[in-house]
């Protein structure tokens, strides 16, 4: 843990690119592109560049790819993609593995789609069964009687369940990997909502940021994908257990 904390800290942003000079040099060789810094950008500051809005910064490549005697279509094919690119790289230390942990994850739960009655017949949980109710309720008050189609309802409704799981977990899994941030490791040990330095040292956090200086701290967030998330009694655990959090670090 103390290894993914002190990479996230010479990874965060504001440490790996001292100038938009340096940033520029690492979006043109992500693209295998030879193009020049222009003398004006060479010393400002990265986020001149990096916390522009993807058009803005499309249209700053543009100038720079004139220069070089890259124009017209191929000129906007390519300000597009290096604006991408350069906010690809503000965000993450490696975005070819985050993008292909996200293609992978997506493939990966698209293949557990409902695809015949028995996928919609239960759930994974043996006990999680169809409600006969429920699906006749739908196939008369949505569908006038059409079966077809309060089928076709009950597939879109669990494959929406899938996705609403997909995206909370991308949600996590995105954030944990973006410049300055460790993705929390899962609780162990007896008491899981004790904080123990060794098998559970960030109990109720998802997201650890270690400090980038001398007098900073460590911080904790929750990642929550959707409104509701943590509410009622839940959310008042997670809050006391992240202020614990505050006071023991």
């Amino acid at each position: 843990m103390l290894v993914r904390l002190i990479s996230a800290q010479e990874n965060a942003f504001e440490n790996r690119f001292p100038t938009a000079g340096d940033l520029l040099e690492t979006v043109f060789d992500n693209l295998k592109l030879a193009l020049p810094t222009p003398d004006n950008l060479r010393e400002a500051p990265p986020t001149l560049l990096a916390d522009r809005p993807f058009d803005d910064l499309v249209r700053a490549f543009e100038p720079i790819l004139h220069s070089s005697g890259v124009v017209g279509s191929s000129a906007s094919v390519h300000a597009a993609n290096l604006a991408q690119r350069t906010h690809l790289v503000r965000a993450f230390a490696n975005p070819d593995a985050v993008m292909a942990d996200v293609r992978d994850k997506v493939i990966e739960i698209v293949n557990t789609f409902p695809q015949k009655a028995s996928d919609i017949e239960r759930g994974r949980n043996p006990g999680d069964v169809l409600d006969p109710y429920i699906l006749t309720a739908t196939q008369t008050l949505l569908y006038a009687g059409n079966f077809r189609n309060a089928i076709r309802a009950t597939v879109a409704h669990k494959s929406l369940m899938i996705i609403e799981g997909l995206m909370g977990h991308l949600h996590e899994d995105v954030v944990g990997e973006m410049r300055g941030n460790v993705r929390a490791p899962e609780p162990r040990g007896f008491n899981q909502e004790l904080i123990d330095p060794h098998d559970n040292p960030f109990p109720g956090a998802d997201i650890v940021q270690p400090p980038l200086h001398a007098e900073g701290r460590l911080r904790f967030h929750q990642v929550k994908s959707k409104t509701g998330s943590a509410k009622g009694g839940d959310g008042r655990r997670l809050g006391e257990q992240l202020r614990r959090l505050r006071e023991y670090y």
